[in-house]
């Protein structure tokens, strides 16, 4: 797919993805792609991209021109895969046709060369009882955005027997602050928002509970199926806060 200049009009920081709650009605701007009843959490809608190759799925055009070189990117959402009417599970490995799919962030650069970065990941190996997995990740905006003639998000790189199914997808500039260089520390409520498997297409994360307090409604971080030693769980950093002659404190609690 080409990465033509983005169609909407206004760049939002804080909704930089048009309509991807589809509570409208309608599944525009994206393609390919239809509406389907019955969205994550009992929402009216969710969007569903079918008869796709596995290089293919639900893509919309951006408009970044609010954004600039270094800025930090989040996305979040919810995503489903069907195979017919049952909801289907995916893989973490890399040659299994029924791999995890991965939010991609296209950028035509100012020569016109195409510049495709992987940027949002499934979080875990299981769905939820309904068939939804949580898509998260951050990115942080390259030097080829200057002069960007279009940008495009994307989500694909799994069977294109499966349908893919999103809903309540939102992307955003994260603000800048070095206070406390990570942005989901305590896992509440179980959301591993920001965190992702280093390893992705092999290792898993998932919430667990209890946590370190012991308490059942405290939530804790696991890391499993990790293959290797130097595999486990990661978040972004924001480089721009890593200086000179700092000194950083990390603590933690861990449990193996």
């Amino acid at each position: 797919d080409s990465a033509p200049r983005a169609l909407q009009e206004v760049c939002n920081v804080n909704d930089l993805l048009p309509n991807g709650d589809f509570e409208s009605g309608s599944a525009e701007p994206w393609s390919p792609a239809d509406l389907v009843e019955g969205g994550y959490g009992g929402s009216a809608y969710a969007l569903i991209s079918t008869n796709r190759q596995n290089w293919h799925g639900p893509n919309v055009n951006i408009n970044l021109d609010c954004l600039q070189v270094g800025d930090i990117i989040a996305v979040t959402g919810k995503l489903k895969l069907m195979e017919g009417s049952n909801p289907a599970t995916c893989s973490a490995h890399m040659r299994n046709g029924a791999r995890c799919p991965t939010a991609f962030l296209k950028i035509k650069d100012k020569n016109g060369k195409e510049r495709t970065s992987s940027i949002g990941y499934i979080t875990g190996w299981h769905p939820d009882a309904d068939g939804w997995y949580d898509i998260t990740g951050q990115f942080q905006l390259p030097d080829f955005l200057d002069g960007y003639q279009g940008a495009k998000f994307a989500i694909y790189d799994t069977d294109g027997s499966r349908d893919i199914v999103i809903d309540n997808f939102k992307m955003y500039k994260v603000p800048y602050q070095c206070a406390s260089l990570n942005r989901n520390p305590t896992f509440d409520n179980g959301d591993l928002s920001f965190w992702y498997p280093d390893g992705n297409r092999v290792s898993r994360i998932k919430a667990f509970s209890p946590g370190a307090s012991g308490d059942p409604s405290d939530f804790a971080l696991r890391s499993y199926s990790r293959g290797m030693n130097y595999r486990g769980a990661s978040f972004f950093l924001d480089k721009r806060c890593l200086k000179d002659g700092l000194v950083y404190t990390i603590t933690a609690k861990i449990k193996l």
